[in-house]
């Protein structure tokens, strides 16, 4: 059993998903849901199962509120949130971004499903 390092000690911070591709990597996206000006920690990786979490800084994602994480296969990893999507092409250790408002993401078969608000849904193919 471990702890992440992600922002905690309110009530509208934490970790709010994680995903793992095999018994021992896995990431984990949380933060403040009431904005990103209120979370500085929100994305962390492990490599032993969860017993230790590294803190991922990068400029596109770290610090800002992620909602959900998924990944597609070893490489390709994406996180959604409601003020955009970010996505890895290098298992979590750098960052891209676009446009979307989205608030869980889930993936199979090389497709990730996005789902948002007002019933919006998205599918990308990678």
């Amino acid at each position: 059993k471990g702890k992440t390092p992600l922002d905690a000690g309110r009530s509208t911070k934490g970790n709010f998903s994680f995903d793992f591709i095999n018994d021992l990597e896995g990431i984990c996206v949380g933060g403040d849901y009431t904005g990103d000006s209120a979370t500085t920690y929100s994305i962390a990786k492990t490599i032993d199962g969860g017993k230790t979490w590294r803190l991922i800084d990068d400029p596109i994602i770290s610090g800002k509120y992620n909602s959900c994480v998924s990944y597609l296969n070893y490489d390709t990893v994406i996180s959604t949130s409601r003020t955009g999507i970010s996505y890895s092409y290098n298992a979590g250790k750098t960052w891209k971004a676009f446009s979307g408002s989205y608030y869980t993401c889930s993936s199979a078969k090389q497709v990730i499903w996005l789902s948002g608000p007002n019933g919006s849904l998205a599918k990308l193919s990678f």
